[in-house]
């Protein structure tokens, strides 16, 4: 299945059944089936929901991390210089969260969003202070008054994407879009 490892292996299990579930789907045995590992397998090593919600909350910020840091090929980007290098960055990342092989895991991420806010919103500092630095180093004047506003014009470019107007991202007018909030 996953090359991972057995704790690899229902972390994608559980996107999986989130994703495909929703919430009230996500359970121990649904986790179990999906990986294809014995029945309490998944309550091993996650003895509550709480901690399997931790686990998928965890590696979704590492999913979403390594979208807007790593280019299609796994190669990290190279620091972004000025606003049009940023919001390409940042338009790219969201278009790759998209794409048929992530979607799942982003559609398990707004479920994840609505039901766990309080723990949503760690991660959500993280990658507020992450995108203030990269502002910052880019020369983007106010970083830290910028960043809320494009995180949440990239939710909601996602959202929209998933919901409304299934496929593929319109990079060019979501780079646009990011860049008027960065001048």
């Amino acid at each position: 299945m996953w090359p991972m490892g057995r704790r690899d292996d229902l972390v994608n299990a559980a996107l999986l059944v989130l994703a495909e579930g929703g919430l009230k789907g996500l359970t121990h045995r649904a986790v179990d089936a999906e990986a294809g590992l014995p029945s309490g397998s998944t309550a091993n090593l996650f003895r509550d929901r709480a901690s399997l919600v931790r686990a998928l909350l965890d590696e979704m910020e590492r999913r979403d991390w390594g979208h807007f840091h790593t280019g299609p090929e796994g190669r990290p980007h190279p620091e972004p210089r000025g606003a049009e290098e940023v919001a390409r960055l940042l338009a790219d990342g969201a278009a790759r969260m998209i794409e048929p092989a992530q979607a799942p895991v982003t559609r398990a991420r707004l479920a994840l969003s609505f039901a766990y806010a309080d723990e949503v919103r760690e991660g959500h500092t993280r990658l507020l202070a992450a995108l203030t630095r990269t502002m910052a180093s880019a020369g983007i004047s106010a970083p830290a008054d910028r960043a809320a506003p494009v995180a949440a014009l990239l939710d909601g470019a996602l959202l929209h994407a998933l919901t409304v107007s299934p496929g593929p991202l319109d990079r060019a007018s979501l780079t646009r879009a990011i860049r008027s909030l960065l001048e």
